[in-house]
């Protein structure tokens, strides 16, 4: 086995830590002496994490100094959105739920359960792709998924029922080889 010493690893994190903490310090003063503000956007790419996923980003700093000349309205906190152009164009994205899924294992099939709420039936797709079993479905507000790694071969036919929210899948399982 081998130990590695990551006690000059912890050390170099603590320092950078402390500097960092020392040059925002320093920064706050000089802010203050000079009546400054500071701001900045930008966007981070996060497509390591998954395809195509970016990141906006947008703050000020703002210094007490000066404030008692303005009036009440401007000294009052703004906000905005960090994307400008989602401002104008009303873009409303759905927030991403994974599914909480009851699996069952019978004698000759899977059986899953899954509730949605504010889903129709129509706006519900189901798609076998060797064994993983998707599911996505979307509303206005939301958008589901889930990604199922079935322990069993299944024949490929997939029986559907939705009720009061609920969808109950069957699987029939793969005859034993």
């Amino acid at each position: 086995m081998n130990k590695e010493n990551t006690s000059g690893q912890s050390g170099d994190l603590f320092s950078n830590l402390l500097g960092g903490i020392e040059k925002l310090v320093k920064l706050a003063e000089d802010l203050q002496k000079n009546s400054e503000n500071i701001s900045k956007e930008g966007e981070v790419d996060l497509s390591s994490i998954k395809d195509g996923l970016k990141a906006n980003y947008s703050f000020t700093v703002k210094t007490a100094a000066g404030s008692a000349s303005s009036n009440a309205a401007s000294a009052r906190p703004r906000t905005r959105p960090a994307n400008k152009s989602a401002a104008k164009s009303d873009i409303v994205v759905p927030r991403e739920i994974e599914l909480d899924v009851d699996v069952f294992e019978e004698a000759d099939a899977i059986k899953i359960f899954a509730q949605f709420s504010g889903v129709a039936d129509q706006d519900i797709a189901v798609a076998l792709n060797g064994d993983i079993l998707e599911i996505d479905a979307s509303s206005a507000q939301q958008h589901f998924r889930k990604e199922i790694l079935l322990s069993k071969k299944v024949t490929g036919k997939i029986d559907r029922a939705f009720k009061n929210g609920v969808l109950e899948l069957t699987l029939p399982l793969a005859a034993a080889s």
